[in-house]
């Protein structure tokens, strides 16, 4: 007797794989009906359609399968392209920052003219004080 767990049964696996009661069950009939443990003709009664509609679950379904194992590239995965709202959002701040930096530009120049006495209040003070005091 080979050892390791016994593997689980279609129903069991597909009692595993989120989704709603409706697409469980479609997806519990086709691979039933892949396995050969049910006929086309008991699945379609087991899902309520006719042939033609099973036919064409079925072939989406495998189109879908083998889309899933396809191999990835190795690698962390490429970030989602972004949206409009978002690449405006981005422009927005980024707009944001180029005025913000200005005004810190201006301020720290403006913190120099101060430091060096060179601000207009600086100047009229010195003008103030060269004049002679009325008497």
């Amino acid at each position: 007797m080979p050892a390791g767990r016994k593997p689980l049964g279609i129903s069991e696996q597909v009692e595993r794989v989120p989704g709603s009661p409706g697409a469980k069950e479609r997806l519990r009939v086709i691979l039933a009906n892949l396995a050969g443990e049910i006929s086309v003709p008991e699945a379609c009664a087991a899902l309520g359609i006719e042939e033609s509609w099973f036919f064409e679950l079925r072939a989406k379904s495998l189109v879908k399968f083998a889309e899933a194992l396809e191999p990835e590239p190795h690698g962390p995965r490429p970030a989602p392209p972004e949206t409009l709202q978002q690449l405006r959002r981005i422009a927005e701040l980024e707009e944001q920052n180029h005025q913000l930096k200005l005004h810190l530009e201006g301020a720290k120049l403006r913190a120099e003219l101060a430091a060096a006495g060179m601000t207009r209040s600086a100047r009229k003070a010195r003008e103030q004080a060269r004049k002679k005091p009325l008497r």
